[in-house]
């Protein structure tokens, strides 16, 4: 990927103008991502070495990523918008709410209870709070879909709308998360109908393919 990183992985970033290390970032990311693919995160030393990659590479980000205009809308049932100054920041964001995902789902049994910061809590509510994580990275992913909708972004949304589809279990997220991914396909020409199997499948709820796009209509397609 021609990544200036020295011989830890970390970013090497300091004779590049700010603007230029955006598209670096969402490389390093995609490096980060494909760790987690390829390797045994089953295993607590692999999981380990790659969320410090992850937090290192989060806190070393621009202030492009990291500060997105949110628009809260006034019916408080309705997912919030979050634009960003630049396509390549929005998928990069989108990517690694997908990563978090990732490691949060693939965590070690036996990392995830020992990092509990509760000694006091027990099983429920140590899975309670990692539900409540899984949530909150998807919610941000369906934010961004729903606030960049231009075709260069959206092209890039399938695969971190089906992760956070499958998190959800509130019927009107889950339905957002169909609906965004019917308005791809229509409006990108990207197939997006065998995501939406795969996550009627795991929810339970048959969706048929000749079935009308699930559109929130607050938000439009």
């Amino acid at each position: 990927m021609n990544l200036p990183i020295n011989n830890t992985g970390d970013l090497i970033l300091d004779d590049i103008d700010e603007q230029d290390q955006i598209p670096i970032f969402l490389k390093a990311l995609i490096r980060i991502l494909c760790q987690i693919i390829n390797h045994d995160i089953g295993v607590s030393i692999n999981w380990t070495h790659i969320d410090k990659e992850l937090k290192q590479w989060h806190r070393a980000l621009p202030t492009e990523f990291i500060s997105p205009i949110t628009q809260e809308l006034s019916d408080p049932a309705t997912v919030p918008e979050t634009w960003f100054g630049s396509d390549t920041c929005a998928i990069t964001m989108a990517f690694y709410h997908m990563a978090r995902i990732l490691l949060l789902v693939n965590q070690p049994r036996d990392l995830f209870l020992a990092t509990q910061k509760d000694e006091s809590s027990d099983l429920l509510s140590s899975y309670n709070s990692l539900q409540r994580d899984l949530n909150q990275h998807s919610m941000e992913i369906i934010a961004i879909a729903y606030g960049m909708r231009g075709i260069a972004v959206q092209k890039y949304m399938v695969q971190p709308l089906y992760f956070a589809g499958r998190c959800l279990s509130d019927s009107k997220d889950r339905e957002s998360v169909i609906g965004l991914l019917k308005c791809i396909e229509e409006d990108v020409g990207v197939f997006t109908g065998y995501r939406i199997r795969d996550l009627s499948e795991e929810w339970g709820i048959p969706v048929e393919e000749s079935d009308p796009p699930v559109y929130n209509l607050s938000h439009g397609c």
